[in-house]
C-alpha cells in the first residue's frame, strides 16, 4: 500500500522470465514532508511474502569502493520515472525480458533513498535476478539488450546531458565499445538484427 503511484504509473515491476521476483518502490515507514525524498526500493523473491532492501554494489564502475552515510542500499527507478515527464527529465526504469532470464538493467543510486537528481544516478545490472548488482555505467542511460542478454546497447539519457556516443557490451557490462552516432542506419539495423534486439534498435 506504500507503493509509489505517480501520473498513472505504478512502481511495481515483475522480473520477466523469473516468477515470484518483483520490485517495488515504496515510501519509507514514518516518512514526513516530501515523500519524494523517502522512496526506497524493495524486492521480493516469493510473490510478496517478504520484502527486503537491495544490497549495494561493493565498488563503482571505476573499481573504487562505494560508501555512504547511514543506511546504505541500492534504490532503482521504476515506471513512474520513465512514464512521467519528458526526454529531458526521464530516468530509465527496471528492465528485464523473458529471453534473458535473470538479467536486469536499471538506473538508480546507493544511499538511504532513491535520488531523482540525474547527477547522482548511475546505471546498474544484475545477472542473478536482483540478488547482486554491479554499477556498469556512470550516469543514467537508456538501454536495451539482445542475444539473450549477450549484447547490451546503451546511450546517455538526455536528463544527464547530450549523448555523443552509443556504447555496446558483449560481456554483460564488463567492458564497453563505442559506436559513433553517425554510424549509418543500415549498419545500426544490422547490429540490431545480429543481436536479436527485442524492443527496437537503438
Amino acid at each position: 500500500r506504500r507503493t509509489i503511484y505517480l501520473g498513472g504509473a505504478v512502481d511495481f515491476i515483475n522480473v520477466e522470465g523469473i516468477p515470484g521476483v518483483d520490485f517495488s518502490n515504496q515510501v519509507a515507514p514514518g516518512a514526513v514532508g516530501d515523500t519524494a525524498e523517502s522512496v526506497q526500493t524493495r524486492v521480493t523473491y516469493n510473490n510478496g511474502g517478504a520484502w527486503q532492501a537491495l544490497a549495494p554494489p561493493a565498488v563503482d564502475v571505476s573499481g573504487k569502493p562505494i560508501s555512504c552515510q547511514g543506511t546504505c542500499a541500492l534504490h532503482l527507478h521504476g515506471s513512474s520515472s520513465w512514464d512521467v515527464g519528458t526526454w529531458e527529465t526521464r530516468l530509465g526504469s527496471v528492465y528485464s525480458h523473458r529471453s534473458a532470464p535473470g538479467v536486469i538493467l536499471a538506473t538508480g543510486n546507493v544511499g538511504h533513498a532513491l535520488s531523482f537528481d540525474p547527477t547522482k544516478v548511475n546505471t546498474y545490472l544484475s545477472r542473478d535476478s536482483g540478488n547482486t548488482w554491479f554499477e556498469i555505467l556512470q550516469g543514467p542511460h537508456i538501454y536495451e539488450f539482445g542475444n539473450k542478454g549477450g549484447l547490451i546497447v546503451a546511450a546517455k539519457m538526455a536528463s544527464f546531458g547530450p549523448a555523443n556516443k552509443i556504447q555496446f557490451s558483449r560481456d554483460e557490462g564488463e567492458s564497453w565499445e563505442d559506436l559513433p552516432p553517425t554510424m549509418p542506419r543500415a549498419a545500426r539495423k544490422k547490429l540490431a538484427r545480429a543481436a536479436g534486439v527485442e524492443r527496437g534498435s537503438p
